[in-house]
């Protein structure tokens, strides 16, 4: 679905996770086929289809018009207002149906026909939406929808909880979540673009995935959880290239380290200009920050839907391997999908959004792991993201417990130019008492 000018919202992309919880099945974005009474996220979306109806057209294409696509549009019918059915359209040749369902999407079609949606083909699109002229943002009205906009709750209480801000579980929505004991795998952003030949390659990140997936399939009987994060990044972050402008219309090449005196000189200033204030702020925030680490524009990595965001094939098979062998979800964590922030850290932002709980320290993630006798911890990149993953990790370990968090040195590399970050890195946990040896030492 999209979305077509809408009074006070900046044009953009926003996606939408369903279809985690592994007790039922989600051909619609709305709803599941059947709702999990203890998980709001399976209810009607009344939220999203809020947000549709600001705008004055809604695009409904996709795949695939037999399921998907037909009852997301559906759904969304049975929460629209009867005086503005024509304002939803389907572009029917923009989806197709599942092999042997061409009935279903050939019913599908003719009932919205009959139900007002407007109907038609792509290349008819302009003609249905000629009055439609350019969205506008209003700052004062988007700096007035961060003042109002509240917490984000859990599953239990609403299904706003999907929509994960700078950070979310995906963890298949056990009926009940009583694994603890054995080891825990905490693998950090073992993604196809921090690996080789991807947009922010480490070197070595081949190496280290090939010895965690052996190591899940030598402790495959005694690792009772494993943790994947991901990092999740729009187009429009602040730490990507294409979120800054220079008054030629000009952006920063990758690898710049933007400064707070570049911003507040007007040298670069955010693109979206509800933004600017924000991202001054967040660069005097970052540079007093403990990190130390400089405000990078990185080259476009993990962008979300793209195939530079999923996991190292390889170590995937693995992955799914160890589910199927131990009846159980891997638990997946989306993070870094708020634009505002990094979030090198699985934990924390490194600098909060005020308006974004989630981009708080998670101690529930850790109190999760905390179960574990052992908490391995691996993935990219030593020098970033496995480094202050685990720093925050330790900072609400147990006490008494630090040696129970294992940093296999060997199953994660540096970004190239941060090694000695890195070395430092493993000499601090060392010095601090964690557990550091390579996967080949490990014994358990």
């Amino acid at each position: 679905m999209c979305s077509t000018n809408g009074q006070y919202t900046k044009p953009g992309q926003s996606i939408d996770f369903k279809g985690q919880n592994n007790r039922a099945e989600m051909y619609s974005c709305l709803k599941a086929e059947v709702e999990v009474e203890d998980d709001k996220t399976t209810s009607l979306d009344l939220d999203l289809i809020r947000t549709l109806k600001k705008h004055k057209k809604v695009v409904c294409c996709g795949e695939a018009m037999s399921h998907c696509v037909n009852w997301s549009t559906r759904d969304l019918l049975s929460g629209w207002e009867q005086g503005r059915i024509s304002d939803i359209i389907l572009l029917e040749d923009c989806a197709s149906p599942v092999g042997g369902f061409e009935e279903v999407a050939r019913h599908f079609v003719d009932d919205m026909r009959k139900a007002g949606i407007t109907v038609c083909k792509a290349a008819d699109f302009n003609g249905k939406t000629a009055e439609i002229g350019k969205a506008e943002m209003d700052p004062d009205a988007f700096n007035k929808s961060l003042s109002q906009r509240g917490k984000r709750l859990c599953r239990q209480q609403t299904g706003f909880a999907s929509k994960a801000g700078a950070a979310g579980l995906m963890d298949g929505v056990p009926l009940q979540d009583n694994f603890s004991g054995g080891l825990a795998l905490f693998i950090i952003d073992p993604q196809v673009d921090f690996h080789e030949g991807g947009s922010l390659a480490v070197t070595g990140a081949t190496e280290d995935s090939r010895k965690i997936a052996a190591l899940i399939r030598k402790f495959k009987e005694k690792i009772e959880r494993i943790v994947v994060t991901l990092d999740s990044h729009h187009k429009m972050h602040i730490h990507h290239a294409s979120f800054w402008t220079d008054k030629d219309g000009g952006k920063p090449a990758p690898g710049y380290h933007m400064t707070s005196q570049d911003i507040s000189a007007g040298k670069w200033q955010a693109r979206q200009p509800e933004l600017r204030d924000w991202s001054l702020e967040y660069a005097k925030k970052l540079e007093a920050s403990k990190s130390g680490l400089p405000f990078i524009v990185w080259p476009d990595h993990c962008l979300l839907g793209t195939e530079g965001q999923t996991v190292h094939p390889p170590l995937m098979e693995a992955l799914n391997d160890w589910a199927i062998a131990r009846s159980r979800s891997v638990n997946f964590y989306f993070k870094g999908q708020n634009n505002r922030a990094e979030m090198y850290s699985a934990l924390k932002s490194e600098v909060s959004v005020p308006d974004d709980p989630t981009t708080d320290f998670d101690r529930e993630l850790v109190d999760t792991l905390a179960k574990h006798q052992k908490v391995l911890c691996c993935g990219e990149a030593k020098s970033h993201c496995v480094n202050w993953s685990t720093r925050h990790l330790l900072e609400c370990w147990p006490k008494g417990r630090k040696k129970d968090i294992v940093l296999l040195k060997d199953c994660c590399s540096a970004v190239a130019g941060f090694e000695e970050v890195a070395a430092q890195f493993e000499r601090d946990m060392t010095n601090a008492g964690l557990t550091v040896v390579s996967a080949e030492q490990f014994a358990f």
